[in-house]
């Protein structure tokens, strides 16, 4: 399965991803996805095979001793330092907006430390500049790559989201025909 999330806070998102318990102002909304696989990525047979459903209960809490996060994708606003979870939200009609809940690359790490994932789970960062370097030099998607083993995907450059709206299989580009960068795990290859 698949799960949406509809948040309100940051630690909502980042308790969620850390313990699978969902929080009181959360929502979710599951989409039915392919069975857990009988194999691990090096195709040895899985210790534990359950029936996929039995691991989500009615409140859609989850068990993360059983259940671990192979795939992470965030859609939204963000700057080469932050996620911009809440972004304009409270800004006056006609002024810049604001962005008024952040979750930098540390916070986030945090959240994904211990048995969150799994050995080869990707990151996804559908937002903007995530795989540019920020004023102190370091680059968001790079310092989460050391969690994902199979490394993080973000654009160097402002995406754009116009074309989602036109098919529900299409998703954001980055702006001037620039490609998605994958940044590896330092151990990939090894």
């Amino acid at each position: 399965m698949q799960k949406v999330l509809l948040c309100k806070s940051d630690d909502e998102v980042l308790d969620y991803i850390s313990t699978g318990k969902m929080g009181d102002d959360m929502m979710a909304m599951l989409v039915p996805s392919q069975r857990p696989p009988a194999t691990d990525v090096h195709n040895r047979p899985l210790k534990v095979n359950y029936t996929w459903n039995d691991a989500w209960d009615k409140g859609y809490d989850i068990d993360r001793s059983k259940i671990r996060i192979q795939r992470f994708d965030y859609i939204g606003h963000s700057g080469p330092s932050d996620l911009l979870l809440d972004y304009g939200a409270t800004n006056p009609k006609g002024k810049p907006p604001v962005a008024t809940v952040t979750v930098d690359a540390d916070t986030l790490a945090g959240a994904f430390a211990g048995k969150v994932l799994t050995p080869d789970a990707l990151a996804c960062l559908w937002g903007c500049y995530l795989g540019m370097p920020a004023d102190d030099g370091t680059i968001f998607a790079a310092r989460l790559a050391k969690l994902f083993g199979s490394g993080v995907v973000a654009a160097d450059t402002a995406t754009s989201f116009e074309q989602i709206v036109t098919s529900p299989a299409n998703l954001p580009v980055p702006i001037q025909s620039r490609p998605w960068k994958l940044f590896p795990h330092p151990q990939a290859g090894h």
